[in-house]
C-alpha cells in the first residue's frame, strides 16, 4: 500500500498558520531557523525509517528566495522518496488535497497519508507501525472511506546551541504522527478536516504509546505562540535515537544561528 507523506515548507498561503505574517515569511532569520529545524529533525526522522518505503512531498512558495530553494532541494536530495513542489499563493486546506490526490500513482487503490511540520520529528518506526495499524484494523478501513490513525504520545521539545531538551506530552490529534487510511476511489486526504478536529468526523484508531513525536517549539512557528510552562530537560540520547537524531548535530546547526 502506497504511503504518502504531506510537508509545507514555508508555503505563502492565505490560511493555515498564525504566528507568522506573509511578509516575514522569507525573512532570512526565520528561513535559517526553519531549516536548522528541517536538516537535523525531520529530514533525519525520516531517513531512519525503519521501513524507508513512502513518498513525500515537500510543498514551497514559487517566491521562495533563491539561496532557500537551492538550500531546499539540496537538503532534500538525501531522502531518496522526497519531492518538492512550487506553488504561487493560495488557500492552503485545498491546495494540499490537490497535491495529495495528486501523489497517489493509483488513485483507485486504498492508501495511508501522514502530514508532517518541516521542524518535528517522528520515531523511526512511525511508518512500520503505520502499516501495521492499517493491517490490523483492515475491517474497519474497508468500511469506511477514510479512518485516521493518531499517535498521542511525544516530546515538546527546542533546540538550540546545547542540543535537545523537551518534556513528555500526551495530546490527541496534535497533527505530528498522525494519518489517515483513505479508500480507492475517494477524493479525501488528510487535509480534508484540520488535524485537531478528524476525530469528530472519521473514525479514529488512537494509541497511547510509544512515544512516536517530537514536536519543536521555536521562535517562527505556532507552536511557540502556545509554550507549555513545564520546565524542559535535556533528552536523553536513548531518546533522541528512537527519532534518528543526532544532539551533536543540533547543536552545531544552532550554533550558527
Amino acid at each position: 500500500m502506497q504511503v504518502i507523506g504531506l510537508c509545507r515548507f514555508s508555503y505563502l498561503a492565505t490560511g493555515g498558520f498564525r504566528g507568522v505574517q506573509s511578509h516575514a515569511l522569507f525573512d532570512r532569520t526565520r528561513l535559517e531557523e526553519r531549516f536548522a529545524h528541517f536538516e537535523t529533525l525531520t529530514l533525519p526522522s525520516l531517513r531512519a525509517q525503519s521501513d524507508p518505503d513512502f513518498d513525500f512531498v515537500i510543498v514551497t512558495s514559487a517566491d521562495l528566495p533563491a539561496w532557500a530553494l537551492e538550500r531546499l532541494f539540496a537538503a532534500a536530495q538525501s531522502l531518496p522518496s522526497a519531492v518538492i513542489e512550487q506553488h504561487g499563493p493560495g488557500r492552503m486546506m485545498p491546495l494540499m488535497r490537490a497535491v495529495a490526490q495528486r501523489a497517489r500513482r493509483d488513485p483507485s487503490a486504498p492508501c495511508l497519508q501522514f502530514r508532517q511540520d518541516d521542524d518535528d520529528a517522528v520515531a523511526t518506526d512511525f511508518i512500520a507501525r503505520l502499516r501495521e495499524a492499517a493491517r490490523l484494523a483492515s475491517d474497519l478501513c474497508a468500511a469506511h472511506p477514510m479512518v485516521g490513525v493518531d499517535w498521542t504520545s511525544g516530546f515538546a521539545i527546542q533546540c538550540n546551541h546545547l542540543g535537545v531538551s523537551g518534556h513528555a506530552q500526551h495530546k490527541p490529534n496534535l497533527g505530528v504522527a498522525h494519518a489517515v487510511h483513505v479508500l480507492g476511489g475517494i477524493k479525501a486526504s488528510i487535509f480534508h478536516y484540520p488535524h485537531h478536529k478528524l476525530s469528530e468526523h472519521v473514525p479514529t484508531l488512537s494509541f497511547p504509546d510509544p512515544p512516536m513525536w517530537l514536536r519543536a517549539h521555536g521562535d517562527f512557528n505556532d507552536s511557540g505562540q502556545t509554550r507549555a510552562r513545564v520546565p524542559n530537560t535535556p533528552l536523553a540520547g536513548a531518546t533522541l535515537k528512537r527519532f534518528g537524531i543526532s544532539p551533536e548535530s543540533v547543536a552545531a546547526a544552532f550554533s550558527a544561528l
